[in-house]
């Protein structure tokens, strides 16, 4: 494998960040969306050890309308 270029060690430094607050105001419109506190839903996803918040609220989360 060859050496990283200064443009890609910034996209690779910056996807962890972008994809972390990405997932946080999914799993909070998703809450909201599905009838929860989206702000609850959003701390938890932030706190829980990402990514196992993120994965958490993916199996857990209510049905739509439900």
């Amino acid at each position: 494998m060859g050496s990283l270029g200064p443009l890609e060690l910034i996209l690779l430094f910056l996807a962890g960040p972008i994809l972390y607050i990405y997932s946080i105001v999914w799993a909070y419109r998703d809450g909201q969306r599905r009838g929860g506190n989206g702000t609850l839903v959003a701390v938890l996803v932030a706190l829980a050890a990402w990514p196992l918040g993120f994965l958490i609220w993916l199996f857990i989360r209510p049905k739509p309308g439900a």
